[in-house]
């Protein structure tokens, strides 16, 4: 979907949200520094576990970012399935799926305004699950690539747990997912 669409129907959702008269303030992150730390934070868990594969460097590190590319499709595939489980709602229309050029990110964004722990329960479904579950897996079971899949998806959580914090700190009525930005609209009654 094109840029320019996308922001006309935010604008759109946004003026709603106002003639129902209910107040609307933008909450939005700055994603440049969390950038910064995650790609230099990645190599670590990537010098950690490379020699603990095949032994060949090159081949560990091709391993490697394909493990990263399919845990970020993973991630944003929990973040449409926390945004939509208790909605019971279909994705289509509802659910976009993205990539942020000027940050180079893939994005998963849900169009219509929620109920604040709905949007909570999205935000940090994909932590729990990738990050806190298969940390805990990985030490009982010992399976390395568990803890380094809970390692890169706790940094690629960053900017999520930077939102998850912001939201608990407005803990706003309703939550509108911002759709080319890291945050949130919260409304108030």
């Amino acid at each position: 979907m094109k840029k320019e669409k996308i922001e006309t129907e935010f604008a759109s959702a946004i003026s709603d949200l106002k003639n129902r008269g209910l107040k609307v303030e933008n909450c939005g992150v700055s994603t440049t520094v969390t950038i910064i730390i995650v790609g230099v934070l990645t190599w670590i868990p990537i010098r950690i576990f490379s020699p603990l594969w095949s032994g060949k460097y090159y081949l560990d590190i091709l391993i490697i970012l394909f493990t990263i590319l399919i845990t970020i499709l993973i991630h944003q595939l929990f973040h449409a399935i926390g945004f939509t489980i208790k909605r019971f709602e279909k994705w289509k229309g509802n659910i976009k799926f993205g990539f942020w050029k000027n940050k180079m990110v893939l994005c998963c964004n849900y169009s219509k305004p929620v109920l604040f722990v709905d949007y909570l329960f999205g935000l940090v479904l994909p932590f729990t699950v990738l990050s806190l579950c298969l940390v805990i897996i990985g030490i009982i079971t010992g399976v390395k690539i568990l803890l380094f899949i809970s390692i890169v998806n706790a940094l690629l959580s960053l900017d999520d747990l930077t939102v998850t914090l912001m939201l608990l700190k407005k803990h706003p009525f309703g939550v509108l997912d911002h759709p080319t930005n890291t945050g949130f609209i919260a409304v108030y009654k």
